[in-house]
């Protein structure tokens, strides 16, 4: 079967199209989709490069949507220096303000913030 908004093959019993996320049927309804996001935190090789990432997963897998500036951490950022803090929270509010929706439910660190926004088609469209 070939989606209709992009020419991609699919299997014959595919309800969404794997590449476009559209309905392969017009049985099925478009549903709102969401792309999810979690700050992770990223060791750097040398003094000085280690960063917090906002690790996202969307419609054509995981990307990194962005970084704080880079820090000096030996081990794992501490909660209780200004500097870690100050870097998270530059991160978080330029994610909000790219449309990223802020999730109540956290990881298991106290970086690890979530996020989710709707998914962004290829041509821009959310």
């Amino acid at each position: 079967m070939l989606c209709k908004n992009c020419g991609t093959q699919a299997p014959e019993r595919a309800n969404y199209c794997w590449k476009c996320g559209k309905p392969m049927r017009p049985d099925v309804k478009e549903e709102q989709r969401w792309e999810t996001l979690e700050i992770v935190f990223q060791p750097g090789s040398t003094p000085g490069s280690s960063c917090f990432a906002a690790k996202a997963i969307g419609l054509f897998g995981v990307y990194i949507s962005g970084e704080s500036s880079t820090f000096d951490c030996a081990d794992r950022p501490d909660q209780l220096n200004k500097d870690h803090i100050v870097k998270l929270d530059n991160l978080l509010n330029r994610l909000i303000e790219a449309g990223w929706e802020i999730n109540p439910e956290r990881g298991p660190e106290w970086w690890n913030h979530r996020f989710r926004r709707k998914m962004v088609e290829k041509n821009g469209r959310r």
